[in-house]
C-alpha cells in the first residue's frame, strides 16, 4: 500500500461561509489531520481565525477532533495555502515550510500560516517525486513532516537511552559573558508572555514569577530558566549587557499575551558568566530533531543536521537543542 493511501477520502462538505465551491477532503488519522483541497480561494477572513473557531464546521463532517487543518487552492499562477494547528507536535509556520520546501514563501506563527508557490515550481516538485496529483503532493509532504524527523519525549528518552547517553563527549561553557533578565523585571509576577526564540520563531510562552529567569546567548538567542538552575550554573553581575557591542544576529524581545507588542528587554538585562561546575553531554544531530522538554510539553526545541542534541550531566531528564554555530562559539570540550 502506498503511504499517501493513509489518506481517507471524505465524501462530505464543509458548510461554512468561510468556503465555497468544490471541495475535496481527506483525513489523516494517524495525526488528527484534515487535508482541505478547493476550486477557489477561501474566504480573506479565514486567514485570521484559529482552529478552535471552525469547530462547528468540522463537526458537521463528524471530525471536531481535528488539530491540524491544511486549505490549498490554486490562484492566478499560484497554488497558495493556509494551516491552522492546535496540536503541540506541529508548530504551524514550521509544518508549511517543511511542506512547501525551499520553493515557496510561508509567514505566520505556530497557530496559523500561509504559503504560497508558483505553479511552475510545484509542477517540478511533483515531476521530480513521481507523483501526478498536486493533492498527492501535499499528502506525501505531509506524511514527510512527521516521518523524516526524530521526536525526543526528555523524560521518556533519559531512561531509556541512559547508557546512550553517559558514553557522549562532555561538553563545558567557554567563560564567555551570557546576559539574564529576571522576569519580574520585564513584566510583574503571574504575567503570561512570550518570548521569541531562535527555535521557535513563533515564541514560547510561559509565566513570570521570581523563580524564572530569561537567559540572553551570544547571538541574543532567548529562553527561560528557573532561577534554581540559574543559581547553579551562572555567577551574576551588575554589569550591564551591550547588544549593540555584541552584534547579535536576534532581539531580545518578550510580549505580554494576550495582545501585548513585542519590546526589548536588553537594556534591563546584566552579566553573568559559566561557574563550570555543570558540563552537558552533546551529539551532532543527523535529522531535524523534536525535542519535548520535561518542563513544558506543549512546546519543543528543533534542530537540523549539525546542530547539536544536550543534555546536563547533572540532570539527564533536562534534553535540549543547541544551534550549530551557538555550540561551537560557547562550548569547548571537557
Amino acid at each position: 500500500m502506498e503511504k499517501i493511501d493513509l489518506f481517507e477520502k471524505i465524501d462530505g462538505y464543509i458548510n461554512f461561509s468561510d468556503f465555497e465551491g468544490k471541495q475535496q477532503l481527506y483525513w489523516y488519522g494517524g495525526e488528527s489531520m484534515l487535508l482541505l483541497s478547493m476550486d477557489r480561494p477561501p474566504n480573506k477572513q479565514y486567514i485570521e481565525r484559529n482552529l478552535s473557531e471552525l469547530y462547528d464546521a468540522l463537526d458537521a463532517i463528524g471530525k471536531a477532533e481535528t488539530k491540524l487543518l491544511l486549505c490549498v487552492w490554486k490562484e492566478y499562477d499560484e497554488f497558495r495555502s493556509v494551516l491552522k494547528s492546535s496540536s503541540s507536535r506541529a508548530r504551524a509556520l514550521e509544518f508549511l515550510k517543511v511542506v512547501l520546501s525551499d520553493e515557496g514563501l510561508v509567514k505566520g506563527n505556530s497557530a496559523s500560516s500561509y504559503g504560497r508557490i508558483t505553479r511552475a515550481a510545484l509542477l517540478v516538485r511533483i515531476k521530480e517525486m513521481g507523483l501526478e496529483e498536486v493533492t498527492d503532493y501535499f499528502k506525501k509532504m505531509i506524511l514527510k513532516y512527521f516521518e523524516d524527523c526524530d521526536w525526543i519525549i526528555a523524560d521518556e528518552y533519559s531512561k531509556v537511552n541512559h547508557d546512550e547517553i553517559l558514553a557522549m563527549r562532555q561538553y563545558r561553557k567557554r567563560h564567555i559573558p551570557w546576559a539574564f533578565v529576571r522576569s519580574c523585571d520585564a513584566a510583574k509576577a503571574g504575567s503570561k508572555v512570550k518570548i521569541r526564540t531562535l527555535e521557535n520563531e513563533s515564541g514560547i510562552d510561559f509565566v513570570t514569577g521570581d523563580d524564572i529567569y530569561v537567559m540572553i546567548g551570544i547571538q541574543g538567542e532567548v529562553y527561560y530558566i528557573s532561577a534554581e538552575k540559574f543559581e547553579k550554573t551562572y555567577e551574576a553581575t551588575e554589569e550591564p549587557f551591550d547588544i549593540f557591542s555584541r552584534m547579535t544576529a536576534f532581539i531580545p524581545e518578550i510580549s505580554v499575551l494576550p495582545d501585548g507588542e513585542y519590546t526589548p528587554i536588553d537594556e534591563m538585562a546584566r552579566i553573568c558568566y559559566p561557574k563550570n561546575t555543570t558540563n552537558i553531554f552533546a551529539d551532532k544531530l543527523v535529522r531535524r530533531t523534536k525535542v519535548f522538554p520535561v518542563y513544558d510539553k506543549k512546546n519543543y526545541f528543533l534542530g537540523y543536521p549539525g546542530d547539536y542534541m544536550a543534555v546536563r550531566c547533572d540532570d539527564i531528564s533536562d534534553v535540549y537543542i543547541i544551534k550549530r554555530q551557538i555550540f561551537l562559539q560557547t562550548y569547548e570540550e571537557v
